[in-house]
């Protein structure tokens, strides 16, 4: 970028300005060897664990929970995931998250939201939801 680039007015002369661009050479940080599960020299291996709020037929809904408008899904993820102490495997995440789901169902007879979950190729439902 050059002070030209920011600083013409509408007849292409600089303008006086109280400000100026600085450009800010940073040194790069040193940045510790990326950790591989696997071979060296092989891609890793991501455990993914990806969710949706439902099927794809249904519609996600937005309820008034604890006092203001939330989506259901998303406040059953945090109540689950809280509920299990930060620490807790996919498969007791999704059984707690589909209980929050089915107990809020008794308040809202019309909720039709059917929590989906999809896993890669290396991952499992013994995976902590929370690597730390």
């Amino acid at each position: 970028v050059q002070p030209e680039d920011v600083l013409e007015n509408k007849h292409g002369a600089m303008a006086e300005r109280p400000w100026r661009p600085r450009l800010l050479r940073l040194p790069l940080l040193p940045m510790p060897a990326p950790l591989f599960i696997g071979s060296p020299g092989s891609p890793p291996q991501c455990r993914c664990h990806c969710y949706a709020a439902c099927r794809a037929a249904q519609w996600c809904a937005e309820l008034p929970i604890e006092g203001c408008v939330q989506g259901a899904f998303t406040w059953a993820f945090v109540k689950a995931f809280t509920a299990g102490r930060l620490d807790t495997s996919v498969n007791k995440h999704m059984n707690a998250l589909r209980s929050i789901l089915g107990n809020l169902r008794a308040h809202f007879r019309w909720l039709d939201q059917s929590p989906q979950l999809q896993l890669s190729g290396s991952a499992d439902m013994q995976d902590n939801l929370l690597e730390h």
